[in-house]
């Protein structure tokens, strides 16, 4: 049984087809929907709206970016700590 993922109304434009990119990175062609993206742990996605010359219509932080950041975080409050 394949559960159905609601998507907040805002994070998608009907009339818009799909396709991805990372704010940091070029990961993304490969997620086929919004619903993946969800599914494969991207945050932040969004419409571009400056995208309209650009290969992608959505914008968003992929997992590997996201744990680079999370690392370099935490790095950060144990440095904070050790001063």
């Amino acid at each position: 049984m394949n559960p159905q993922i609601e998507l907040p109304p805002w994070t998608e434009k009907p009339d818009t087809p799909f396709s991805l990119a990372c704010n940091d990175c070029d990961a993304g062609t490969d997620v086929p929907s919004m619903a993946a993206a969800l599914v494969l742990d991207w945050q932040d996605v969004h419409y571009d709206s400056w995208g309209d010359d650009m290969p992608w219509n959505y914008l968003g932080d992929c997992p590997d970016c996201q744990r680079e950041k999370l690392k370099g975080q935490t790095l950060l409050l144990f440095q904070d700590r050790l001063t």
